[in-house]
């Protein structure tokens, strides 16, 4: 099937999501559009030309919430190939909360609020994929990459995780 597509090395789609944890509970949003509308996912979304991973998912995390947070590294990452053969990365990060109170922005979600681990596995309406990251998550059987700050070649264009 690769060959009836026109351009095989076509631009793919990045996401980012966001893991900010405050007093044990794990900050989430309720979706209001597309295929999770009504559930709870992670905040985040899509990388905008030339941004960095971590800039965009700190956007994404204060767009969507009005929380401002830092991304400590790199928890989790989902590929999928789309129907029109192209390929979504969805990159996860924990993230050190900021400031900020939970704002609920009607263009994007109904409400944002904080979860235990046992309230996203067992209870809330939540996506599968967010169920599994964050009980790996909130149950500390976990490990990540971090930005490597010593790295010379770290910079506004440049991030390496390790």
């Amino acid at each position: 099937m690769l060959e009836e597509v026109k351009n095989p090395h076509a631009q793919h789609i990045v996401g980012v999501g966001g893991i900010v944890i405050r007093n044990h509970r794990v900050l989430m949003v309720k979706h209001n559009y597309g295929v999770h509308k009504g559930c709870w996912v992670l905040p985040g979304g899509h990388v905008n030309y030339a941004e960095n991973l971590d800039v965009a998912v700190e956007r994404e995390v204060l767009e969507e919430t009005g929380i401002t947070a830092v991304a400590r590294g790199v928890v989790a990452v989902r590929s999928q190939i789309l129907p029109d053969f192209g390929l979504e990365v969805y990159i996860v990060f924990l993230m050190d909360y900021v400031s900020g109170v939970e704002t609920v922005y009607p263009r994007e979600n109904d409400a944002v609020a904080y979860f235990t681990r046992e309230e996203v596995v067992n209870e809330i309406q939540a996506t599968p994929l967010s169920r599994a990251i964050l009980d790996r998550v909130m149950s500390l059987q976990f490990s990540f990459f971090s930005l490597q700050s010593d790295y010379k070649q770290n910079g506004p264009d440049y991030r390496f995780y390790l």
